[in-house]
């Protein structure tokens, strides 16, 4: 079944600071009813996903930024923090990370192509979501 999410931290640390009105992220804390305590997110978009994973009833897990990936490419040390992972009912684990699809570089691209490797070579779910879609005005 794996290992409990309770008491996992981020890897790194989220900066709360009064962003000027340019900004494109704002980070906060949301109330999880599934784990019963703050998660954190870097965009209002992550926290919409958020919101999802907390209304799933298959989901009885989820942790904020839970891990951090390193691979070489081209020489170099690239990593990567994946957003969150969520821990289904059955045992299943799933690696979420959120982007927008026009917001999608060949850098953040390429992270998302080895997290996805990363989490098949352990068993794991890979999905990348982006913007939720709107229905109306």
């Amino acid at each position: 079944m794996g290992r409990p999410l309770r008491g996992c931290r981020p890897v790194r640390q989220f900066h709360f600071v009064h962003f000027a009105k340019c900004s494109r992220n704002y980070p906060g804390l949301y109330w999880s009813a599934t784990v019963r305590r703050h998660v954190g997110y870097e965009s209002w978009l992550e926290r919409d996903h958020l919101k999802l994973l907390d209304f799933d009833r298959r989901i009885v897990g989820v942790a904020s930024q839970p891990f951090r990936i390193s691979w070489e490419q081209d020489g170099l040390v690239r990593r990567h923090t994946p957003d969150f992972f969520a821990r289904c009912a059955d045992g299943t684990g799933v690696v979420v990370d959120v982007r927008a699809d026009d917001r999608i570089a060949d850098k953040g691209a390429a992270a998302f192509a080895e997290t996805e490797v990363a989490c098949s070579q352990v068993g794991r779910k890979f999905r990348r979501v982006g913007v939720l879609i709107r229905c109306g005005g």
